[in-house]
């Protein structure tokens, strides 16, 4: 519901939906990277970096950072967030199936 709300523009919502989500589950990294990106689309950068950078191991996390960093026209500072994004994502589609 959080994202959903996130998606439409609902803010105050979707604040409302993560910090519930959240509180059911701390350390839902995905949880945190749609509360930073809710900070992020409210205008509080500097919560939203500060969520980001908590939650570094998470590909989306780097992902989001990179972005941000190139939207504000700091594409050099932004391609280590990039690459360590896509080392991390593929380290995770190359782990073993275990059948």
């Amino acid at each position: 519901m959080g994202y959903s709300h996130y998606m439409y523009g609902n803010y105050k919502e979707a604040y409302q939906y993560t910090r519930s989500a959240l509180e059911i589950e701390p350390n839902n990294e995905k949880a945190q990277n749609k509360f930073a990106l809710i900070y992020l689309a409210s205008g509080d950068v500097k919560r939203a970096i500060n969520v980001f950078m908590r939650h570094m191991d998470a590909p989306e996390a780097l992902n989001h950072v990179g972005y941000f960093l190139i939207i504000q026209g700091r594409p050099d500072e932004a391609i280590p967030y990039l690459q360590q994004a896509i080392d991390k994502k593929r380290l995770i589609t190359k782990s073993p199936m275990k059948i």
